[in-house]
């Protein structure tokens, strides 16, 4: 009997050992394997980026944005265009160019006024153009050419501009019309006159 017992409570500690050592299973109804507690606590990459690095924004394109400033710049009244002519003409009060009338032939002298410092020349345009004087405009406005050979009577003069290349005027300074005198005259294949006259008679 006493053999019977002891067997009895042999197996009974066999048993509890196995169930002691054996591994758990999981409780009845749960279908999720258990978590890691460092897979618990690690952030989702997505996460991570759109913490550490989001999305850079979205910007103009630089040279539409440089277009729009040039344009608005053109409007801006602040810096206007510069003049088209030089400044001395800026300065220089539209004087007209004239000869003093009658010129009476015989003459050797041949007076007028004009803009101040402007080189001037005399001409004969009646048939075959030929230069008779130059001269400088002074700076009280007042010109005098003087001609080696007396003007004859019935032949047209034309007061014009010389070559201004060595000059501080450039032919833009006179297309006013306030420069020209009582008879311009524009001569085919000779150039334009500021004022004529023809030689009078005695």
């Amino acid at each position: 009997m006493k053999t019977l017992y002891r067997i009895a409570l042999a197996n009974i500690a066999l048993v509890l050992v196995v169930t002691a050592c054996s591994t758990p299973k999981p409780l009845p109804g749960s279908t999720q394997a258990p978590t890691s507690i460092s897979e618990a606590n690690q952030p989702t990459v997505a996460a991570t980026a759109d913490i550490a690095y989001p999305p850079p924004t979205t910007q103009a394109n630089p040279t539409n944005q440089a277009s729009s400033n040039q344009q608005a710049g053109t409007t801006e009244p602040a810096y206007p265009a510069p003049p088209t002519t030089p400044t001395q003409d800026q300065t220089t009060k539209v004087t007209p160019f004239k000869l003093d009338k009658p010129i009476v032939e015989g003459t050797t002298e041949i007076t007028g006024v004009g803009p101040a410092g402007v080189p001037i020349v005399l001409t004969d345009i009646t048939s075959n153009p030929q230069v008779l004087a130059n001269a400088y405009i002074s700076s009280s406005g007042k010109f005098t050419f003087k001609v080696t050979k007396p003007l004859e009577k019935g032949h047209r003069l034309g007061l014009g501009l010389v070559n201004l290349k060595d000059s501080p005027w450039v032919d833009k300074n006179f297309v006013d019309p306030g420069f020209q005198g009582t008879e311009p005259q524009q001569v085919p294949n000779v150039g334009f006159f500021f004022d004529t006259a023809i030689v009078q008679g005695k």
